[in-house]
């Protein structure tokens, strides 16, 4: 089966592209630096920064130059842990990715004054 982007859904984390400040990427976990597995944004340049892999090759390792500074946590749209999801019509291991449903259709709701926004999706 092919895998098709959904440009719609959250990201898990977003990075940048080698440092170009434009947070538009998504990281690809798990990526694998010098033999160590990475579930997460981390320091793997010894830069300071936490940083990830955004393109990943079999053996879950970065393929040349396709890595990027993390954005901040605290800018994601939705925190990494208050992200949940249903296992019904999922067809690839990206768990965003929703396959074989007749019709999507959503709401959102958005609480000012508590920070918080729901997103429901139907399908």
């Amino acid at each position: 089966a092919e895998s098709v982007p959904n440009f719609n859904r959250l990201r898990v984390r977003t990075a940048d592209r080698r440092g170009d400040g434009s947070f538009v990427e998504e990281c690809n976990f798990p990526f694998v630096v010098e033999g160590r597995t990475h579930d997460e944004c981390a320091d793997i340049f010894g830069s300071g920064t936490p940083g990830c892999a955004i393109q990943t090759n079999a053996r879950d390792g970065i393929i040349d130059d396709q890595w990027g500074n993390c954005l901040d946590a605290k800018k994601e749209l939705v925190a990494r842990n208050d992200m949940t999801y249903g296992k019904t019509n999922i067809c690839t291991d990206n768990y965003h990715h929703t396959c074989a449903a007749q019709a999507n259709y959503g709401g959102l709701v958005v609480d000012w004054e508590a920070g918080s926004i729901e997103i429901n999706l139907f399908t």
